[in-house]
C-alpha cells in the first residue's frame, strides 16, 4: 500500500512538474510575443506619423506657393492647418521616439534623428515665412531654400528613419518566426511525451487497477480498530474452508472468545481505555495464532479464531493458552497507569462433529461461549466438557 502510494505520488509530482514547466514556457513565449507585438505597433504608428509629417510639409510648400501667386486666404488657411498638422506629427514622433527608441551602432537613436528633423523643420517654416508671408510685394516667391530643406529632411533623415523602422519590423518578424519554430518543436516534444505516458498508462493500467482493487478489498475485510479480519471476511472465507475440509477430509475447529465484563471496564475507565483494551487483546490473539489460522473480530468485544486442519483437542489447547495469556497479561490504561486484570471466556466447536455447515459450527461455538459465561467466566467450554466447566483451566 505504501509503495503504491509512493509510486503514485511520484508519478503525480512528475506530471505536475511537466505541466508547470510547460505552462511557464508558454507564458514566457506569450509574454515575449506580446512585447514584439507592442513594439511592432509602436513602429507602425511611428512610420504612419512620419508619413503624415512628410505629407503635411509637402502640402505646406504647395499652399505657400499658391498663396503667393493668388493671395487667396484659403491657401493661407490651408498652409496653417498643414503646419499645425506637421507640428502635431512631430510631437507624436518625439513621444514615440522616446517610448520605443532603440540604439543602433550605425544609426544612433530615433530621438536624435527626430531632434535633427525638428531643427530642419523650424528652418523650413522660417524660410517659407520669410519668402512668402513676410514679403507680399515680391513678384516671385523664392522657395528654393524651403525645397532644399524639404529634400534634406526627406532624403537624409526621413527615408533613413523609414528604412531603420522597416529593418526593425523585419527583425521582430524574424524573432516571432523563431519563437513559432521553437514552439512547434516543443509542441511535438510534448505530444510525443504525452503519447509515451499514454502508452505507459495503458500498459500499467490493469496492474494499477488490480493493485488498487486489492488494496480496497483488503481494507474492506479488515476491522478499522484492531486491524483483524471482520465479519465480511468470515462470510467469504469460512464457507470455502468448510468445503475444503469436506473435500480433503480435514478437521476444522473454531473458538469464540468474549472479553469478560467489558462493559464494566469501558464504563469505569472510558471508551479510549476500552478501545485500547480491544487492540491489546487483538495483539495477543494474533500472537498466539498460526500462519494458517484466521483471527476475526466478530463484533463488539467478541472474537473468532478459525483453526484449519485442527481437531478439537488441539483447538482446546490453543484456546486455553490464549485464555491464560490474557489472564496473566498486564494491561496499561491510556494514562500509562496499570489497569485491572482482564479475562476472557471461550467456546470451542469442531466440524463436522458439531455442525455440517460453517454457520452451524459458529453457532455451536457461540452456545459454548454462553455456557462458559454462565459457568463463571474465564474458562474454555466445549460440548464434551459441559459437566466439567473448569477442566481446561490451567493451574
Amino acid at each position: 500500500m505504501n509503495t503504491f502510494k509512493i509510486k503514485f505520488g511520484i508519478g503525480l509530482i512528475i506530471l505536475l512538474g511537466v505541466y508547470l514547466v510547460s505552462q511557464g514556457i508558454y507564458r514566457r513565449n506569450i509574454a515575449v510575443l506580446h512585447t514584439y507585438t507592442n513594439d511592432s505597433i509602436d513602429i507602425a504608428e511611428h512610420m504612419h506619423t512620419a508619413e503624415i509629417f512628410h505629407s503635411a510639409m509637402h502640402e505646406m510648400l504647395i499652399s505657400a506657393s499658391r498663396y503667393h501667386d493668388t493671395r487667396d486666404e484659403a491657401f493661407e488657411e490651408q498652409y496653417r492647418k498643414q503646419a499645425e498638422s506637421a507640428d502635431n506629427a512631430l510631437q507624436k514622433l518625439k513621444y514615440h521616439g522616446g517610448h520605443a527608441a532603440v540604439v543602433d551602432n550605425n544609426w544612433g537613436s530615433d530621438r536624435d534623428v527626430i531632434n535633427i528633423i525638428t531643427e530642419y523643420f523650424a528652418l523650413f517654416r522660417k524660410s517659407i515665412a520669410d519668402n512668402v508671408f513676410s514679403r507680399p510685394d515680391k513678384k516671385k516667391a523664392d522657395l528654393t531654400e524651403a525645397h532644399s530643406l524639404f529634400d534634406e529632411i526627406f532624403q537624409n533623415y526621413y527615408l533613413e528613419l523609414h528604412r531603420h523602422h522597416s529593418a526593425r519590423l523585419v527583425a521582430l518578424q524574424a524573432k516571432a518566426h523563431d519563437i513559432e519554430a521553437r514552439m512547434n518543436v516543443y509542441f511535438v516534444a510534448q505530444f510525443v511525451f504525452a503519447l509515451v505516458i499514454g502508452i505507459a498508462v495503458l500498459f500499467y493500467f490493469d496492474r494499477a487497477v488490480l493493485k488498487l482493487y486489492a488494496v480496497t478489498e483488503q481494507l474492506s475485510i479488515k476491522d478499522a480498530l484492531t486491524s483483524l479480519y471482520n465479519r465480511r471476511y468470515l462470510e467469504k472465507y469460512f464457507d470455502g474452508e468448510v468445503a475444503r475440509s469436506l473435500r480433503y477430509g480435514h478437521l476444522l475447529s473454531v473458538a469464540m472468545i468474549d472479553i469478560d465484563d467489558f462493559k464494566k471496564y469501558n464504563d469505569s475507565h472510558g471508551h479510549q481505555a476500552g478501545d485500547k483494551l480491544l487492540k491489546d487483546v487483538s495483539l495477543i490473539l494474533a500472537g498466539n495464532a498460526r500462519g494458517i489460522d484466521r483471527v476475526i473480530r466478530y463484533g463488539g468485544e467478541e472474537f473468532l479464531i478459525v483453526f484449519p486442519e485442527t481437531g478439537k483437542s488441539t483447538a482446546i489447547t490453543a484456546a486455553e493458552r490464549i485464555r491464560r495469556g490474557i489472564e496473566e497479561h498486564t494491561f496499561i490504561l491510556p494514562n500509562k497507569k496499570q489497569g485491572p486484570s482482564v479475562t476472557v471466556s471461550i467456546g470451542v466447536a469442531s466440524f463436522p462433529d458439531e455442525g455440517s455447515t460453517a454457520g452451524e459450527v459458529v453457532k455451536k461455538a457461540d452456545e459454548m461461549l454462553y455456557l462458559a459465561k454462565n459457568a463463571g467466566k474465564n474458562i474454555v467450554k466445549t460440548e464434551q466438557l459441559q459437566d466439567e466447566p473448569r477442566a481446561h483451566r490451567l493451574v
